[in-house]
């Protein structure tokens, strides 16, 4: 059960460090510029925290198993990152973007079941 979890928080990681660059350093690629055109002005500051929140989840979600200090940050981290894949969930359903919607809604699943499992199952000490 550890091996499955930590294979989900590595995939988790690797998705959601690639989300933090995309959102947060390359807002100038065109999938970037339709959704600040579908955001509106406040869509840098948007796809910033998003891209922030996601660096801050990928180090909640594999610092404690590296440093096996503050366990209890892991499953808040993958509780983190399922908050904000719902919220990203809403913005992809208004843009209509069903490769988008498809992908968050799996993402989430295992975000939930990284935090079930980390909080219930298998907690690190």
């Amino acid at each position: 059960m550890d091996i499955s979890l930590w294979v989900l928080q590595i995939i988790l990681a690797i998705k959601f460090l690639s989300v933090s660059i995309n959102h947060g350093l390359r807002q100038s690629r065109t999938e970037m510029q339709n959704a600040k055109m579908k955001l509106g002005k406040s869509a840098p500051v948007l796809l910033r925290l998003a891209a922030l929140g996601s660096l801050i989840g990928v180090l909640g979600l594999v610092l404690p198993g590296l440093l096996r200090t503050w366990g209890f940050l892991l499953p808040l981290a993958a509780a983190w990152l399922a908050v904000m894949l719902a919220f990203a969930l809403v913005l992809h359903v208004r843009s209509r973007e069903k490769p988008m919607i498809i992908a968050d809604i799996i993402l989430m699943m295992m975000a939930v079941i990284v935090a079930y499992g980390r909080w219930v199952l298998w907690p690190l000490n």
